[in-house]
């Protein structure tokens, strides 16, 4: 993200934007491999929990998503945060989009 973005209103609508945006592209994707796999009920649960983070991510409050926004300064802290969103439904099941959001920063500055 560039540090010169002269609104943080505008910079966390952007960091909201990306976030949707990277659930929406995981989610057809983890309903298509619950289709392929249908005894590995860990696809499907991926896909409802990507549903639950997408409808819960206007609830994530700006100064976190400022904080998590933040974080993409380097690459290994994108990394990161793809390998999370694979762990979704498989090592662990976030209720709403603040807790996946709250995970990523603990993670990331420990």
């Amino acid at each position: 993200m560039p540090s010169d973005m002269p609104n943080t209103a505008a910079r966390c609508h952007l960091v909201s934007l990306i976030f949707l945006l990277s659930l929406n592209l995981l989610f057809p994707r983890r309903r298509s491999k619950a289709a392929e796999y249908p005894n590995d009920a860990r696809n499907l649960e991926a896909a409802n929990c990507f549903d639950r983070l997408a409808a819960t991510a206007k609830d994530v409050p700006p100064e976190m998503l400022h904080a998590f926004g933040e974080l993409f300064e380097e690459y290994r802290d994108a990394e990161r945060h793809a390998e999370l969103l694979k762990e979704v439904g498989f090592q662990w099941r976030p209720p709403d989009a603040l807790e996946f959001v709250a995970r990523f920063i603990s993670d990331r500055t420990g």
